[in-house]
């Protein structure tokens, strides 16, 4: 399943919406004027990152790019080349210069689009890194001496949104990392990883993924996507969605206090009891009898709706997508997104 303008609400919105107050960005890359601002390692010919273009015949699968013209790709990059990536090297896509993090500074947060294709999940059924195409991210205290991994690989196939919380660095200077190893040189013929719009801020609360979520019976993975800020004044804009899920099929956003992790009917559940359901709505994407994994379902936080709810600033509250899949049999014919967590502001 291709995304092309699968969640047309919450993905533009998120694009474009300001930051919550009190916010302040320390980097926002959208690669629109190429990459002065990183160092790659590999000397390869062919497979390493490289900066790629919306529109180009190579890349649309992957079109269209979160920002605008262009992002950031880790790949075969000989001129007329497919979208694969050949051979064993890895590649690092580096910061060329530490970025500071004042001390005391409070929900420090990098927030990146991605993009993976790679063997993991058509090959072998796996969500994330599984033991060839590896991808992590990294942060440096010490100018690059050593690495500290806070995130890797997740669903393929569709841009996802991640949200890392990266507030243990407050008060040093740091460098990020996106590392692509294939480890071999063996069924590598996918687009490999690409990378846009990312974000390090700090000051305002925003969303953070943890949990994984589970393939449907058509091999996709749900992938929670946001837009707008969880407050209680200024902008009533928080929107929390899922997209690649079943076409047409009835959706819901689960929430709840307490982060879980622990098997149900076949997916993952990542919300503590006790859990609040949103109402059941129809999914969008491709009309019936077509099945697919166009579907994708947006619920808005509205202010009202976080009254009626007793929600008040300093609140944390997880949320995932939670559904049945037609095509499983019960008990285990549930699917289930990746989850988020965030702070509400006053």
């Amino acid at each position: 399943m291709q995304f092309t303008h699968l969640v047309p609400l919450a993905f533009a919105a998120a694009l474009s919406s300001a930051a919550a107050r009190a916010q302040t960005t320390l980097l926002h890359e959208k690669f629109e004027a190429g990459l002065g601002h990183w160092t790659t390692s590999s000397t390869s010919t062919f497979s390493r990152w490289h900066l790629v273009t919306e529109g180009s015949i190579c890349h649309a699968k992957i079109d269209p790019f979160p920002s605008t013209a262009h992002a950031v790709r880790f790949g075969n990059a000989a001129p007329g080349a497919l979208c694969n990536f050949s051979g064993e090297t890895a590649d690092d896509l580096t910061l060329a210069a530490p970025i500071a993090i004042p001390a005391g500074a409070t929900n420090v947060r990098l927030e990146f689009w991605s993009f993976e294709d790679t063997e993991c999940t058509p090959w072998w059924g796996e969500i994330g890194n599984c033991g060839w195409d590896h991808r992590t991210v990294s942060v440096s205290t010490n100018g690059g001496a050593s690495w500290t991994q806070v995130t890797a690989g997740g669903p393929e196939g569709t841009w996802r949104q991640v949200g890392v919380d990266l507030t243990a660095f407050a008060g040093q200077s740091i460098l990020l990392r996106f590392r692509f190893d294939p480890v071999d040189s063996v069924q590598n013929d996918f687009a490999g990883w690409i990378l846009d719009e990312i974000r390090l801020t700090y000051g305002a609360p925003g969303p953070v993924n943890y949990c994984e979520s589970s393939l449907n019976s058509l091999g996709c993975a749900p992938v929670l996507h946001w837009s707008g800020s969880a407050t209680l004044t200024g902008p009533d804009d928080f929107v929390v969605g899922v997209h690649r899920i079943h076409n047409q099929r009835p959706a819901r956003i689960l929430w709840g206090f307490a982060p879980s992790n622990h098997p149900f009917n076949g997916s993952t559940m990542c919300i503590a009891s006790p859990i609040v359901r949103t109402p059941l709505a129809a999914a969008s994407g491709a009309t019936l009898p077509t099945s697919n994994c166009s579907g994708t379902h947006d619920f808005a936080f509205t202010q009202a709706y976080m009254a009626s709810k007793f929600l008040t600033a300093g609140d944390t509250i997880y949320a995932q997508y939670s559904g049945r899949d037609p095509f499983k049999a019960a008990p285990n014919n549930r699917n289930s997104s990746n989850a988020i967590r965030v702070t509400i502001a006053p």
